[in-house]
């Protein structure tokens, strides 16, 4: 079956809002509460996140730099360009395949992205490694199940350096691109997983 469109998908109040009307919307959250209020309702009643994995201190450390109305309105640019109501800094190559390796994730509880993002993932990239579905894993897949993100980047990383190994396309292919991929989302995991909970 076709996937929902966005403007019928009950839980993307938030995709509309954002993109169609986003200065009406900061001017509706004018306040500290009202900016981290709207950001904690992806954490629930728009479940981006599988059933139990935030609790109300998780929620209170994900939407603290959401308090700022000017970072808040500026994390709508994507929303903004998706509805044409931004122009693009440059034109996205949807319709070709992408030769990049990628590793290709997904967590089923994610009410965000479609459920045919996997079979998509498959024919978009040419060097594909999955789709693999994280059980208990929302939108938040890298928090939801850290440690099994953890274990598939190190072979991925490990793997596509070596396949690229002295191949032309090492740096954009592989190697270090692969590597500071791994080690940004690891720094972002251990952030999360090592603060005060």
């Amino acid at each position: 079956p076709p996937d929902d469109g966005r403007d019928t998908r009950p839980t993307a109040d938030y995709f509309r809002r954002q993109g169609q009307e986003p200065e009406t919307l900061i001017a509706e959250l004018d306040t500290q509460e009202r900016r981290r209020a709207w950001v904690a309702a992806m954490y629930g009643h728009r479940l981006w996140a599988a059933p139990g994995h935030f609790g109300p201190d998780d929620v209170d450390f994900m939407t603290e730099p959401f308090a700022d109305a000017d970072r808040l309105r500026a994390s709508w640019g994507s929303y903004e360009t998706a509805y044409g109501n931004r122009p693009m800094e440059d034109v996205p190559k949807l319709f070709e395949p992408c030769p990049v390796p990628a590793l290709v994730l997904y967590g089923p509880e994610d009410a965000v992205v479609p459920r045919s993002f996997p079979d998509r993932a498959r024919v978009a990239f040419t060097e594909c490694v999955g789709p693999f579905v994280v059980p208990d894993a929302g939108h938040f897949l890298m928090i939801e199940n850290g440690m099994q993100l953890q274990l598939l980047l190190a072979r991925f990383g490990h793997g596509c350096a070596a396949a690229c190994k002295g191949s032309q396309h090492q740096h954009r292919q592989g190697g270090p691109t692969v590597r500071a991929f791994h080690v940004i989302v690891l720094d972002c995991i251990h952030a999360f997983n090592g603060r005060d909970r």
